[in-house]
């Protein structure tokens, strides 16, 4: 059987605009093309946001480079200093072993009066320095190479916290996104308006 029915056909008419003033780059679609959620319509020029997003990037690329180069620099000058204190600690202890050497010989001389005291002397205030600086060594070392671990920590802290922009840059991205207009549900095109 047939049934006649009265009424109307509501639909819903639903405009898709960019939030953005550009040159249309690219329309794809046409009147009367069925369209589902989330489909690309229009392509805005996106060319100038693009110059201006890379050169945000660069900015903060430089400025991440720099940042890297100087705590690089702070961690190799720590190093370096390690192995400088390590370096003396060991002339140290080579030029102590030898100066108490000759002191036992000094000292041997001077008990048969071959040599007088200012040169036992000279030698024994030569050891005392040696001896306080090997004192001192220790304690140097272990700063220096806890400020090379703090460096190291704070670098990689900075690295995990890297943002990845800054605000201008995530408006910019937000813009660009603006530029490619997509439907907003499943429907049909019945109008596409636009200045050429």
């Amino acid at each position: 059987g047939y049934y006649e029915l009265n009424g109307t056909v509501e639909f819903d008419f639903e405009a898709v605009s960019g939030r953005e003033v550009g040159r249309i780059e690219d329309v794809k679609v046409a009147i009367g093309q069925k369209v589902t959620r989330g489909d690309l319509l229009v392509v805005l020029d996106t060319s100038l946001i693009d110059k201006e997003i890379a050169s945000i990037q660069e900015e903060l690329e430089l400025e991440r480079l720099d940042r890297d180069r100087r705590f690089s620099t702070a961690v190799q000058n720590l190093r370096v200093d390690v192995s400088e204190l390590l370096m003396d600690q060991a002339s140290d202890s080579a030029e102590l072993a030898i100066f108490s050497r000759q002191l036992e010989r000094l000292q041997g001389l001077l008990a048969r009066g071959l040599v007088d005291q200012e040169a036992v002397s000279a030698l024994e205030a030569k050891i005392a320095v040696l001896e306080k600086r090997g004192v001192m060594h220790p304690e140097l070392i272990a700063k220096v190479k806890t400020d090379l671990a703090s460096s190291i920590a704070r670098l990689d802290e900075v690295h995990q916290n890297e943002r990845p922009g800054n605000s201008r840059l995530a408006l910019l991205q937000q813009r660009r996104a603006h530029c490619f207009l997509q439907a907003a549900n499943d429907g049909v095109v019945a109008e596409i308006s636009y200045q050429r």
